[in-house]
């Protein structure tokens, strides 16, 4: 665990802010070629621009999200996954509310652009970004604060014996 070495709460920034580019890395060109196939089958290519602007939006505010949700609420994950296990034995529990907290969390925060593209505003789109790349920042400078003050709890949470 590479969280050992960290002595700032920019370090758990910077942390954070790679895993934040590893997934982005991955997502934002997925999202463009779902947005593209989306419009190409609804017969209207133009809805894939406020489609991709959209969606990446969405997944700044995700991204965000669980930024807080992974230091407020963390668990062990075990070392080999089936599909019936997502944590450690014992920690089900923690690791549904940490997902389902997520899973609202970053609803409610997409709707302020997701609703008016759905009512057919698309420059809405234009915003999806920043607004997502905001609340991805947000999340990242109070998660970064929160887990350097609960540095212990969190090597403690993400360390048990699986």
């Amino acid at each position: 665990m590479n969280a050992v070495a960290y002595g700032t709460d920019r370090d758990w920034r910077t942390d954070i802010a790679g895993r934040h580019l590893a997934v982005a890395t991955i997502a934002v060109p997925l999202l463009l070629l779902l947005a593209t196939v989306a419009a190409l089958l609804a017969g209207d290519v133009l809805w894939a621009v406020p489609a991709a602007l959209t969606a990446w939006g969405v997944l700044g505010a995700g991204l965000g999200v669980g930024a807080l949700t992974s230091v407020l609420m963390p668990y062990t994950v075990p070392e080999r996954l089936n599909a019936f296990t997502g944590a450690a034995p014992g920690q089900g529990g923690i690791a549904f509310v940490a997902s389902f907290g997520a899973l609202i969390g970053t609803g409610l925060l997409a709707l302020p652009i997701v609703v008016p593209v759905l009512m057919g505003l698309t420059w809405v789109g234009v915003l999806a970004v920043p607004y997502g790349l905001l609340v991805s920042w947000g999340g990242r400078r109070v998660a970064g604060k929160i887990a350097f003050a609960r540095y212990p709890a969190l090597l403690e949470a993400s360390s048990m014996a699986t």
